[in-house]
């Protein structure tokens, strides 16, 4: 946890010069610090129906994460149509066939709301993934979770997926940017 907060800090301190210098959207930049990885990424991609579907994918490389303890943090960050239709969005790991890591509900109109799980490896094929508490109003739910993920291949790539459903009309949730970093 000690080298999350100082990753965290880091990346504080690293501000927005360095937000500027990225490789571009979705490409994984060296901090300069052996210990950090970001990747950066402005998709601005809304559902298109009324299913579920994938708004950007994020690929771990192989070894990202070589010892326990090491973290991947993702974060999205959603807007809402001007309605009250219920909206959801959700990571998944399709490493692990597909497997919800974090989501959120919400019926806000237009709204801004934003996800965040941190994947920390517990051992050699294993990970948990823990979802913090944001909020629970009458319109929005997102509850602290923790999911424990096995039988993962580190040395592989890892896969995850931030998705959107929209259940009433397209656009209701937009998926406007994607932050991740690794801390080791």
């Amino acid at each position: 946890m000690r080298r999350l907060l100082i990753a965290c800090a880091l990346l504080l301190w690293a501000g927005t010069a360095q937000a500027q210098t990225l490789g571009g959207p979705g490409v994984w930049y060296d901090t300069g610090n052996p210990s950090v990885y970001i990747v950066k990424a402005t998709p601005n991609v809304a559902t298109s129906g009324i299913i579920h579907e994938a708004l950007y994918t994020i690929t771990l490389k192989a070894n990202a994460l070589a010892v326990s303890g090491d973290a991947l943090i993702i974060t999205a960050h959603f807007t809402t149509a001007a309605n009250t239709n219920t909206k959801y969005g959700r990571v998944t790991s399709a490493t692990v066939g597909g497997t919800i890591i974090a989501a959120t509900t919400t019926s806000s109109s237009a709204a801004g709301i934003s996800l965040q799980v941190m994947i920390c490896r517990t051992g050699a094929t294993t990970a948990r993934a823990l979802m913090p508490v944001y909020f629970t109003t009458a319109t929005s739910t997102q509850l602290g979770t923790t999911t424990n993920l096995t039988g993962l291949d580190f040395a592989a790539d890892m896969v995850f997926v931030v998705t959107g459903l929209t259940q009433t009309a397209a656009a209701d949730i937009t998926l406007i940017a994607v932050t991740a970093f690794v801390s080791n």
